[in-house]
C-alpha cells in the first residue's frame, strides 16, 4: 500500500508545498496579544485543509486558550490500531527583524530551504503528517490503520489549558501510540528517534525596594539597589560545577540507568558539532556527565531575561525601583515542577534581605516524560528511518518540553514515540528554516511507519 501513497506524494510535491507556505505566512505567534486573530487564522485554516483531505469530526477543541485543531479518520476499524498525532501551529516571536534575511512569514525558498518563523518549529513537521494522510486518502481513499490529529495553539507559552482539555476530551483522544514530529535530529541523514523528554517550569523573579527611581547621587548607598540584589541572587543559583545550588533540588532526580548512559553514548554528536552550532567560547555544566547527558538528561536552572532601569542612549544616573529576571527549570524523572517551585522561594526567603520585597510569578510547567526505548513504536520506527535515510536512527532522549506528552501519559496512560523531520534550523532564532530535502524524507518516513505499524 505505501508506494502508492507514496507516488501520489512524488505528484503532488508542488501542491503540498504550496499548502505549507500558505500556513507558514499566517504569523501565529502564540505569546503575543497583537497575534489572537492570526492565531485564529491558522486554526481556521487548518479545520479546512484537514476537511479537505477527507478527515471526518474536524472541528475546534476549546478549554479556555488558543483554540485545539481536531480531526480524525476511524475507517480502518475496531481491529486496527489508532495512533494519534500532536503538533502545534503557534509560533515564536520574530524577534529583532533586522537579524532577518528573509521575512519571517514570507516562505521564501533559497538553497535548498524554506524561510520562516514556524518553518522547523512546527509547521512543517506538522503538515508532514497531514500530507501523509492526503497522499493514503488520495492514492486509497482508505488509510492502514486510524488516524486522530491533535493540533495545539499554545505549545510555545507551555499548553496550559491542555490538560483541562485532556480531560474535557478523554474520549476523543484515546489511542495506541502518541506519535509527535517535534525537535530536531542531531545531524544531517542521522534521523533521531526520542524516548524521553525533559518537563520544565518556567517564573518571572521581581525585587523591588523603592516607590520610584531614585537620584543615585542623592540616595546611593542608603538604598538596597534591586538590580545589584537580583544579580546577587542569580549569581547563588549554581554552584562552582554548575550544578543547581537550590537546596533538595537532586533529591527526586531518577538517576541514568548504565543502559541509558551507553545509549547516549552511542550518539554521533561531538563537541566540535556542538561548538560550530552554539558559537560558544567553550563546554560549561557539571564535568560528571557528558555533553549529550548535561543537554537531554540532566535538570537545569536557566536565566532567560534580565530588566531593569535604563536601557537608553547614554546614561541616567538612578537606583532602579525594581529589577525583573525570567528563570526556566528544564526537570528530569521524577521531578514534579510544583515542588521545585517551592524550593526557589524557600531559596529567595534565605538569600535575600528583608530590604526587598520579592514576587514569585508562576509563568507554567510540566513533569518530565519517559517511555520504554525498546517498545514496538521504537523498534517500527528503527526500520523506517533506516530504508528512509539509509542511516541507522540514534535513539536518545530530548533536551526540550513538550507538555502534552506527559500530560496524556498521565491521563489516557498513552506510550509515545518522537520522531523529528528535520535538524535545529534556527528553531526560535533569526532565519529559521527547513531543510526540503527533509521534507521529502519526512513525509516518506511517515508514509510508511503507518503501514508498517499497522501491520506489527
Amino acid at each position: 500500500m505505501p508506494y502508492r501513497a507514496l507516488q501520489y506524494a512524488q505528484e503532488h510535491a508542488s501542491e503540498y508545498l504550496a499548502d505549507l507556505r500558505a500556513l507558514l505566512q499566517i504569523p501565529s505567534v502564540s505569546t503575543q496579544p497583537e497575534h489572537e486573530a492570526d492565531i485564529l487564522a491558522a486554526a481556521q485554516w487548518l479545520v479546512a485543509e484537514l476537511k479537505r483531505i477527507g478527515l471526518e469530526e474536524v472541528k475546534l477543541l476549546e478549554a479556555g486558550g488558543n483554540p485545539v485543531v481536531y480531526g480524525e479518520w476511524l475507517g480502518a476499524g475496531e481491529s486496527a490500531p489508532t495512533i494519534l498525532i500532536y503538533g502545534h501551529y503557534d509560533v515564536q516571536p520574530v524577534g529583532a527583524l533586522a537579524a532577518w534575511s528573509y521575512p519571517p512569514f514570507g516562505a521564501e525558498e533559497a538553497d535548498g530551504k524554506i524561510y520562516a518563523r514556524g518553518a522547523s518549529d512546527n509547521k512543517a513537521q506538522l503538515m508532514t503528517h497531514v500530507k501523509a494522510v492526503e497522499s493514503y486518502l488520495g492514492a486509497h481513499g482508505q488509510l492502514p490503520l486510524n488516524i486522530k490529529m491533535l493540533f495545539d495553539g499554545e505549545e510555545e507559552i507551555g499548553s496550559p489549558y491542555l490538560n483541562a482539555l485532556a480531560i474535557k476530551y478523554k474520549h476523543l483522544l484515546d489511542a495506541d501510540l502518541l506519535f509527535i514530529s517535534d525537535g530536531a535530529m542531531f545531524a544531517p541523514n542521522y534521523p533521531s528517534i526520542d524516548y524521553g523528554l525533559r518537563g520544565f517550569l518556567a517564573v518571572e523573579l521581581l525585587f523591588e525596594s523603592v516607590a520610584r527611581n531614585l537620584h543615585s547621587g542623592s540616595y546611593g548607598g542608603s538604598v538596597h539597589n534591586p538590580a545589584q540584589a537580583l544579580a546577587a541572587f542569580l549569581g547563588l543559583l549554581h554552584d562552582d560545577k554548575g550544578r543547581v545550588a537550590l537546596p533538595g533540588f537532586y533529591d527526586d532526580v531518577t538517576p541514568l540507568t548504565a543502559g541509558e548512559r551507553a545509549l547516549l553514548a552511542d550518539v554521533p554528536y561531538s563537541e566540535e558539532q556542538w561548538l560550530v552550532e552554539t558559537g560558544a567560547q567553550g563546554v560549561w555544566g557539571d564535568g560528571d556527565y557528558s555533553l549529550l547527558e548535561r543537554m537531554v538528561a540532566r535538570p537545569t536552572c536557566e536565566i532567560n531575561g534580565l530588566t531593569s532601569g535604563y536601557q537608553g542612549l547614554g546614561i541616567s544616573t538612578i537606583i532602579p525601583a525594581w529589577a525583573r529576571a525570567k528563570l526556566s527549570f528544564r526537570l528530569v524523572p521524577d521531578q514534579d515542577p510544583q515542588k521545585v517551585l517551592k524550593q526557589l522561594e524557600a531559596y529567595l526567603a534565605e538569600k535575600v534581605e528583608d530590604t526587598i520585597v520579592t514576587t514569585v510569578r508562576y509563568q507554567g510547567g510540566e513533569r518530565a516524560a519517559v517511555t520504554p526505548w525498546r517498545s514496538s513504536a521504537v523498534r517500527v520506527a528503527m526500520t523506517v528511518l533506516t530504508e528512509v535515510w539509509g542511516q541507522k536512527p540514534v535513539v536518545s532522549r530530548g533536551g526540550g518540553s513538550l507538555p502534552v506528552v506527559s500530560i496524556l501519559q498521565r491521563e489516557l496512560g498513552l506510550p509515545f514515540i518522537l520522531v523529528p523531520m528535520g535538524l535545529d534550523d534556527n528553531r526560535h532564532g533569526p532565519n529559521e528554516h527547513y531543510h526540503l530535502v527533509n521534507w521529502e524524507k519526512g513525509l516518506a518516513a511517515a508514509i510508511h511507519f503507518y503501514e508498517a505499524f499497522a501491520q506489527a
